[in-house]
């Protein structure tokens, strides 16, 4: 018997062009995996990668990390993803 996990929504970090993004999206939208993109956030503001989830009509969140301490930073992701029940 396979265990399956509870909780299949899923937090995407990205600072780019989200070519894992995109992977994980695609298959997310294909079926071939069962799970949920509940939010995608990245410490680029104008990160193409965002701009895709946007598109996607997917949650987005950008959390900004220059010149903050990463426990800051930190604190701040899981803030949202806890928000998102990831």
């Amino acid at each position: 018997m396979k265990i399956q996990p509870a909780n299949r929504r899923l937090g995407i970090l990205l600072s780019g062009r989200g070519s894992s993004f995109e992977a994980i999206a695609d298959r997310v939208a294909s079926g071939k995996l069962n799970a949920e993109i509940a939010i995608v956030i990245s410490n680029v503001e104008n990160a193409p990668g965002l701009a895709s989830a946007k598109a996607r009509g997917l949650n987005t969140a950008y959390i900004p990390s220059r010149q903050k301490p990463r426990e800051d930073f930190d604190r701040e992701v899981i803030e949202v993803l806890r928000k998102h029940n990831v």
